[in-house]
């Protein structure tokens, strides 16, 4: 995954919102845990009760340190929020590939027999009028995930068919 960050923009939401929807969720996840860290790092005598020195400065109050460490220290919690979303990528990345089967590989498989024959539609047909909503699914287990994705992406391709194609989940979940 291209993961080029912009410290310019406030609190990482631009490249936040160029990621995937379980992406940003993830990124979100690690957004408030390299939070949480950065604020327990500051954490003093936690036996005798909950107080933070940060920037030479005592804190008392839970909320004082957030605000304090949220307006100050917004680059280093990005910074950390950045090293441990790559991290978690990596971690993913490695899970999936342990995951893939390790059988012999399949042989390519040549969609363009699925797609139907649709020369006796004009293309002004096809791109003419409101559309209709159509969403028909049901889960079962897909024997090559790969292969029907592609299938269905230039199937509504040529039938310009617009909408979302989700990618096949690698995790049997």
């Amino acid at each position: 995954m291209n993961w080029e960050l912009e410290t310019s923009s406030s609190y990482g939401l631009k490249q936040e919102k160029q990621l995937s929807a379980p992406h940003r969720r993830y990124y979100s996840f690690c957004r408030r845990k390299s939070f949480a860290a950065f604020v327990a790092s500051k954490r003093i005598h936690p036996e005798e009760g909950a107080s933070w020195s940060c920037c030479g400065q005592t804190f008392k109050e839970h909320s004082a340190v957030h605000k304090h460490v949220a307006r100050t220290h917004n680059a280093e919690v990005q910074e950390l929020t950045r090293t441990t979303f790559k991290q978690f990528l990596t971690q993913m990345e490695e899970k999936a590939e342990t995951q893939r089967p390790s059988g012999p590989k399949a042989e390519p498989v040549d969609i363009s027999a699925w797609i139907p024959e649709i020369s006796h539609i004009s293309e002004e047909q096809l791109k003419s009028g409101p559309g209709k909503v159509l969403l028909y699914y049901r889960y079962c287990q897909v024997e090559d995930p790969q292969a029907v994705c592609e299938w269905q992406k230039a199937l509504c391709e040529k039938l310009h068919l617009t909408g979302k194609v989700s990618e096949p989940q690698t995790d049997s979940s």
